[in-house]
């Protein structure tokens, strides 16, 4: 739906595995960066490069995967998740980790195509694009009786849209937030913060941090 979304494009480039290597994509960023050009479009054309030997092959691969997913997601909401999770080969790995724990991950996998089936029996004009803002929408937060006087507790990721009277940010604290792990480059610590930003910006009528000492 948004080949620019650079964020989307590395949370699946190598998952499941497909042996595209961290400093090949490292390399591939700070190329998109320089050139000031969407990491899709380096990957495209940096994927017949010599120089980038057994990873070009990986790479165009992985972009004729997304060419078929594309070609797929043409047709009805249905066949593109399918074709997502057979193309990808989410569903294969899936099911090979069935029994360390990956039956969850397969069921909740596959409810997406069950989902897809409903949205376009009850919508009159159903589009890709509205069936992924609907998904992303729908959590336990639909589930919740507010009556009841619960704490729920959600990441900073789930909050975007979210809007709530009180709002703690618990564990805002070096290591925690930002994580220990985007503290070695700045652009990581630049999307710390835009995360830190919506967590801050969800509450209403009060906000309050905790961390774990404090806590």
């Amino acid at each position: 739906m948004n080949p620019a979304d650079q964020v989307a494009l590395l949370r699946i480039i190598n998952t499941p595995a497909r042996g595209i290597g961290k400093a090949t994509i490292e390399r591939l960023l700070a190329l998109a960066e320089r050139e000031q050009r969407p990491l899709l479009e380096v990957l495209r054309d940096h994927g017949h490069q010599a120089d980038l030997k057994s990873a070009g092959r990986k790479i165009r691969g992985f972009v004729d995967l997304l060419d078929q997913i594309g070609a797929a997601a043409k047709g009805s909401i249905v066949e593109a998740v399918s074709a997502v999770l057979s193309l990808s080969g989410l569903e294969a790995a899936l099911t090979k980790e069935r029994d360390e724990g990956g039956e969850d991950r397969l069921a909740n996998a596959q409810e997406l195509v069950t989902a897809a089936r409903r949205y376009e029996e009850e919508v009159e004009e159903p589009n890709l694009a509205d069936f992924l803002y609907r998904i992303a929408l729908v959590s336990d937060q639909d589930q919740v009786d507010e009556s009841a006087g619960v704490v729920m507790l959600m990441t900073l990721h789930a909050a975007k849209g979210l809007e709530f009277p009180v709002v703690f940010i618990v564990g805002l604290e070096q290591g925690l937030l930002p994580h220990e792990n985007a503290l070695m480059e700045s652009v990581d610590v630049e999307e710390e913060r835009r995360l830190c930003f919506v967590g801050i910006t969800r509450a209403r009528q009060r906000l309050a941090s905790r961390t774990p000492a404090s806590a």
